[in-house]
């Protein structure tokens, strides 16, 4: 990854990056501040070639990186600054302009479709993403969620609008507070590491903190914000505004960010939610007493399959898949008042 970096860094600034490639990104950042630092500059450079908001800016901006470079290839060499990230990524990025230079444009940063404020990036059933955002905050989206932030922030602040879930390691700023909007309320942080989940068929809105202090403003009472501390979360119903403020384990409730599924002794209702969400099936109980049935289980990148075989040795459970996969049928003696 080390020799890949510098060209993968280039082609994320230039929107050529596949989805591979970013995850290769985030985790390169995520290993040190001065990854980050070095990520944050680059990116810097990147806009202000890009300000003037002509068409070519992006053949001009590469096209004038490689020129500062030429020039000042000497004092470089002199300096040792060769060896240095910095020189290797400008290198990247001289080694773009080339290829743009020579007819395959494919990549038009000034399009009409950039001119819009807001760029919306959604995961589909079954499927998750790590996004990069301006200010190199890392936010990892759970399957069937979205989040929508600006492509540039303003100076006073950091806003995104999140639906479904999703973890996010937010960059620290002092003057510039980042705001998380979902249904009826507001997350604000300095710089945090928190989990959010709120889906809109859904009535239950959750924030968990596992890093530094977030407030919590509900639409309902704005003058009374909920301040929470490490390991505290807040569960709020939608339906009825009543608010639930505990301690949880972060382990559990980031375990979807390495790709860990956790039932911890969980009702069958919310397993299928579970199960619905990460495998993108639907999932159908043809014995209602299925639903007081509860079960305990830690499932690393393990197939659908393998966790009902698993649940199906419990002896209270049977399931048949569709034909298409789409659609599991679970049946069974199931369990009388919500067994343990």
């Amino acid at each position: 990854m080390k020799a890949d970096i510098h060209l993968i860094i280039t082609k994320y600034l230039s929107s050529q990056a596949n989805q591979e490639e970013i995850d290769l990104l985030v985790s390169w950042i995520e290993k040190s501040e001065a990854n980050r630092n070095t990520f944050d500059q680059l990116k810097r450079i990147w806009e202000h070639r890009m300000s003037d908001n002509r068409e070519s800016d992006a053949l001009e901006a590469l096209a004038q990186v490689n020129a500062r470079i030429t020039r000042k290839n000497h004092f470089f060499r002199k300096n040792h600054f060769l060896r240095s990230p910095l020189w290797k990524t400008a290198a990247g990025i001289a080694l773009l302009a080339i290829f743009l230079a020579g007819g395959i444009l494919a990549y038009r940063p000034y399009s009409d479709s950039l001119f819009n404020r807001y760029k919306v990036v959604e995961t589909l059933p079954g499927k998750k993403q790590r996004v990069i955002l301006p200010d190199s905050t890392i936010v990892y989206l759970n399957s069937n969620s979205s989040i929508r932030f600006p492509k540039k922030f303003n100076d006073a602040s950091r806003e995104v609008f999140i639906v479904g879930e999703a973890f996010l390691d937010v960059r620290h700023r002092d003057h510039q507070p980042f705001i998380v909007h979902t249904q009826h309320v507001s997350t604000k942080v300095l710089g945090t590491r928190f989990n959010i989940y709120s889906r809109p068929n859904e009535n239950q809105l959750r924030v968990s903190l596992v890093e530094g202090k977030v407030s919590i403003t509900n639409e309902q009472e704005p003058d009374s914000p909920i301040i929470l501390l490490p390991e505290e979360e807040i569960i709020i119903d939608m339906k009825t505004d009543v608010t639930i403020k505990q301690h949880f384990e972060p382990d559990n409730t980031t375990a979807w960010t390495n790709g860990t599924l956790i039932f911890d002794n969980e009702l069958m209702s919310e397993i299928a939610r579970k199960i619905t969400a990460w495998y993108g099936v639907k999932v159908v109980f043809q014995n209602e007493n299925l639903l007081n049935c509860r079960f305990r289980g830690k499932f690393r990148n393990e197939s659908l399959i393998n966790i009902l075989e698993t649940m199906e040795k419990t002896g209270v459970i049977t399931y048949e898949l569709s034909k298409n996969n789409t659609m599991v049928y679970l049946n069974g003696k199931g369990c009388m008042n919500s067994e343990r």
